[in-house]
């Protein structure tokens, strides 16, 4: 089945997290509203993420 979704929308829930490292923790980033799931895909998920700062990678 097909889900259309409007990506706009979505985004726009997001909150932006600041000041992201690599030792943000998981509870700041869960708690942070910054990331979502969007949508399955397969044997996974589609992902969206609204931060400022570095990851691990």
């Amino acid at each position: 089945m097909i889900t259309i979704l409007d990506l706009k929308a979505e985004f726009a829930k997001l909150t932006l997290l600041r000041g992201r490292t690599p030792q943000t923790t998981e509870v700041e980033r869960k708690g942070s509203g910054a990331f979502a799931t969007l949508a399955p895909f397969r044997d996974g998920n589609i992902f969206s993420a609204k931060f400022a700062g570095d990851g691990a990678w």
